[in-house]
Order: structure tokens, then C-alpha cells, then sequence
């Protein structure tokens, strides 16, 4: 029987991926240590103040809660009321403006409006193409603020869906973002 070096490796790589995950933070973990107003335990099916709130694990995906209104009283506060373009992007280079800002859903988290009359600032909307909303949870959907400001200017609006404790994406040092159009 010839030696295959195969199961060496794959035991290697388990090590590293160990001590990788071990150094990065955790993706279910906010930025900060302050608790998020969404963070267990919630209800989001209960009646409170509105608020946007990120996807954190498979199951909540799976069950798709999030954009059911019998499950989810956020949910018609979290739609944008102003309609995108449509249009193609050009074909030329184009700006991507990704917003990554302590973790995401701070002072942006209230659809109705918070504390922060700047929370929502994002100045030169003219050079920008596609505008992502990030934070560091498995599905960020952007808060309706963000998506209504850039489809006044003509910006399309991404959210993103990120994976940082895959095996393989620790293997290979790269964290996986998908960007599907909204």
C-alpha cells in the first residue's frame, strides 16, 4: 500500500485551524463587550421599540423568522421605503464603499431614528456604486436608513453574509464574504 501523506496533512491542518480560531475572535461576538439590545435573550417577535438587527446563526436563517411578520414585529420598520434604480452598473471601474463601524447596528440599529443625528452620515454618495453594510455576524442586513440614502442617490445596496470559523477558510487565511444584490 502506498504512503499517502493525505491524513498527516488534514491532522496539520486541524492543529492550525485550532490555534487560528483561538486567536480571531469569535463571529458571534460583537466588537465590543457591551451587550447588544437584540442579543439573547430577545424576542422578536414581541412589541418594542424598533430595531435592525443582524442574522447570527443557522438556525435563525434557516427558519427564515426574519422576514416573516408574524415572527418578526421589526420586520415592517426594517423595509426601505424608497425603491432602488434597477439599473445596471457601468461599465467602468466602479466604488465599492464597505461600512464597518464598531462591529454595525450601533446608533444606525433604530429605523425610526436614535440619539446620533450623524449616525447615518456618509458624505460624496456621487462617487460611491455599491455601498455594503458589514459587522462581524453570519447575515448583516443594513439598517432601512442606509439603504434609503443610497437609493436617493443611486447606489445600489449589498448585505452580506460572513463566515470566519470554516475550517477550510481558516486553512487558507481568508474569510468568506458573499454579496448578494437586495
Amino acid at each position: 500500500m502506498p504512503f499517502s501523506p493525505r491524513p498527516r496533512l488534514a491532522r496539520r491542518l486541524r492543529r492550525l485551524a485550532r490555534r487560528l480560531r483561538a486567536m480571531l475572535p469569535s463571529a458571534a461576538a460583537p466588537a465590543g463587550d457591551e451587550r447588544r439590545a437584540w442579543e439573547p435573550p430577545f424576542d422578536a417577535s414581541a412589541p418594542a421599540p424598533p430595531m435592525s438587527y443582524p442574522i447570527t446563526d443557522l438556525a435563525a436563517l434557516a427558519s427564515r423568522a426574519y422576514l416573516s411578520a408574524a415572527a418578526n414585529f421589526h420586520l415592517p420598520f426594517n423595509r426601505a421605503s424608497v425603491r432602488g434604480s434597477g439599473k445596471p452598473l457601468p461599465a467602468r471601474r466602479r466604488v465599492l464603499v464597505c461600512h464597518d463601524m464598531e462591529g454595525g447596528y450601533r446608533d444606525d440599529a433604530a429605523p425610526q431614528g436614535g440619539a446620533d443625528p450623524d449616525a447615518y452620515a456618509l458624505w460624496h454618495w456621487h462617487l460611491v456604486d455599491v455601498f455594503v453594510y458589514f459587522s462581524h455576524y453570519l447575515v448583516t442586513l443594513p439598517p432601512p436608513c442606509w439603504t434609503n440614502a443610497a437609493h436617493l442617490h443611486g447606489v445600489k445596496v449589498y448585505f452580506h453574509c460572513l463566515s470566519q470559523s470554516s475550517p477550510f477558510l481558516l486553512y487558507t487565511g481568508i474569510a468568506l464574504v458573499l454579496i448578494v444584490l437586495l
